[in-house]
């Protein structure tokens, strides 16, 4: 059987897809609200070690919607996370404060102040503890007004949450915290 390269991807993507798809199929069964792009998720975060529900799964959802330029959905994700922490960080105090900051914020460009102010925060707690995956440091700093920004990442590549589209590769890694 004479098997080509092109046929052999084909195979390997319609098995890959058939996998996922299924895998998502019983997460449906059981009563999850949930589809084939839900077993995509799931096979990134297995993949990155980034749990869509922790701290960290909470502030890259921000920091995204933020890459986005998009105010509504960085305030939803915002609200989520403020959820999680009262609920599970509410001793740390720099945390809530700056968490509500985030939340109380009305415009994109206040958000991401307040997002600024909790990147520290967020990177101090990170800094003190392994995880799973690398989380990369970045620094922009042309951002607000030059005076310089920090934001933490899962991914090496710069996506800057303070500029977005406008500038969205400015900026560079300063440290990986694994």
């Amino acid at each position: 059987m004479n098997i080509t390269k092109r046929n052999f991807l084909a195979l390997v993507i319609v098995l890959v897809s058939s996998v996922s798809y299924g895998w998502a199929q019983s997460c449906c069964s059981s009563g999850k609200k949930c589809g084939p792009s839900t077993a995509l998720a799931m096979n990134h975060v297995k993949a990155t070690g980034v749990s869509a529900k922790g701290l960290m799964g909470h502030y890259l959802k921000v920091k995204d919607a933020l890459v986005k330029s998009d105010a509504k959905l960085a305030g939803a994700e915002a609200k989520k996370m403020q959820q999680y922490v009262s609920q599970n960080e509410a001793k740390n105090a720099k945390l809530n404060k700056a968490v509500k900051a985030l939340t109380g914020a009305t415009n994109l460009n206040a958000q991401r102040k307040a997002f600024s102010e909790l990147s520290a925060v967020v990177y101090d707690i990170k800094k003190g503890k392994s995880g799973r995956q690398t989380i990369y440091r970045q620094y922009c700093s042309m951002a607000f007004n030059n005076t310089g920004g920090y934001w933490l990442s899962a991914e090496k590549q710069v996506n800057n949450p303070y500029f977005g589209d406008r500038m969205l590769h400015c900026g560079r890694v300063t440290e990986e915290l694994k």
